[in-house]
């Protein structure tokens, strides 16, 4: 799995560069550490990046037939490491009729937020306007693809880029034989579907553990990863023709995997 780790750390180090071209306005890298779908309760906070801030989409659950948004448009503070909105936030009360039509209330325009991130990576809403959510923490959900995936003797790692995602696995045929598939996906509905790139290399290796020799056997699949109810990722491909359904379940965290190879490797290096 080594190789496995290096490609897929080279592209969370390649994703993270871009914090360098922010730092003349003080922004953070796209979407981190902020970004994404926080939960706790009966509340969501989504939070994007949008060209030179963070858009901030708050729904809480007051009951089954009504709702409250909180919309924001948020800068970075380095100084407090925070996002704080400016002077211009949206509450609006949302109530649901029993024929599901919605009818929409807009409480104020000038709302005022900011959002801090405590010292476990969870997130902190502090209301400035009239104290909704004040002392909630919210946790982020995982992506349901990202992480580390098993299935047999294969290993799979799925990792978010800017423009979608990566998959990439290992195959161990035998203990000297492997085989690298590596596609790059979009998100359609439940499934990552690639482009037509997907590429697969056999690897023999020596004694030593070291390749002994690598051959292309393709670089024009057309892969699909499906997430079913049972929490599984289904693969399929156009060039593989799989006696079994290659089912991967999750068994780490895209953080806890690195984590684990990162460890391996300084203990084979100082070893």
């Amino acid at each position: 799995m080594k190789k496995l780790f290096a490609i897929m750390l080279a592209l969370v180090l390649a994703l993270s560069c871009t914090a360098v071209l922010a730092e003349e306005d003080a922004q953070p890298e796209p979407d981190a550490p902020f970004g994404g779908l926080w939960e706790a309760e009966r509340t969501e906070i989504e939070i994007n990046w949008e060209e030179e801030g963070y858009r901030v989409y708050i729904r809480g659950s007051d009951s089954a037939t009504s709702f409250s948004v909180w919309e924001y448009s948020c800068l970075y503070d380095e100084a407090t490491n925070t996002i704080k909105s400016m002077p211009t936030g949206i509450h609006t009360e949302v109530t649901v009729a029993e024929d599901g039509t919605e009818t929409s209330n807009v409480v104020y325009e000038d709302g005022e937020a900011e959002f801090s991130l405590t010292e476990d990576g969870k997130l902190v809403w502090k209301d400035l306007k009239d104290d909704a959510g004040n002392g909630v923490v919210f946790e982020k959900a995982d992506d349901p693809f990202e992480g580390f995936w098993e299935c047999d003797r294969a290993g799979m790692v799925i990792i978010e880029e800017d423009d979608g995602y990566r998959a990439h696995i290992e195959w161990s045929s035998s203990a000297t034989e492997n085989s690298e598939f590596d596609y790059a996906c979009t998100l359609q509905e439940n499934a990552l579907v690639s482009t037509p790139m997907g590429s697969r290399i056999d690897n023999v290796y020596d004694e030593n553990g070291e390749v002994a020799s690598s051959s292309t056997a393709y670089d024009d699949d057309v892969a699909t990863f499906t997430l079913n109810d049972e929490g599984k990722i289904i693969w399929t491909s156009e060039k593989e023709n799989f006696q079994n359904e290659m089912a991967f379940e999750k068994t780490m965290t895209l953080h806890e995997y690195l984590e684990q190879e990162e460890q391996a490797q300084t203990e084979e290096s100082n070893g």
